[in-house]
């Protein structure tokens, strides 16, 4: 995701990716979403779509992450779409954001493809921050130690 400047906000810079966490159950795959936003540039909101073959994935379970428990927001995830928001102003800094679990579809072995897509940030007074699709592949069985950053 690319956190642009929009109305009264600043030239601004981030990003949005996911990561592997070690932590998953057989048969799942535990992603992590972080966001990486240049000092004064954090959003208050954060909403995406987590897209995927609807074969290959049979469910998930998405919490909030300690970066944004820190900040008090609250992860809401219908269908695909997840928005990380708050009823309060402060922003959402640089961490894990969310920890989305997918159970995997029974034989799953190959790599699975994952998208975010429809990303939109908004500030602390409302104003927009643009979001963009970004997209990559994730094998179903990496190395523990693998990072993936989506951009």
């Amino acid at each position: 995701m690319s956190i642009g400047g929009a109305g009264a906000c600043a030239a601004q810079s981030g990003s949005l990716s996911l990561s592997l966490n070690s932590n998953a159950a057989a048969g799942t795959v535990s992603l992590n979403v972080v966001v990486s936003v240049d000092p004064g540039a954090a959003p208050a909101a954060i909403q995406w779509t987590i897209d995927y073959p609807d074969a290959d994935v049979v469910g998930y379970t998405a919490v909030t992450g300690p970066a944004a428990t820190s900040a008090n927001k609250t992860l809401t995830c219908v269908g695909k779409r997840c928005l990380l928001w708050g009823i309060n102003g402060l922003p959402i800094e640089n961490g894990v954001e969310a920890v989305m679990t997918l159970q995997l579809a029974n034989g799953q072995s190959s790599g699975v493809v994952f998208e975010l897509a429809d990303v939109l940030a908004a500030s602390s007074t409302a104003n927009p921050m643009m979001g963009s699709p970004v997209n990559g592949t994730l094998p179903v069985n990496p190395p523990e130690n693998l990072k993936l950053n989506i951009g």
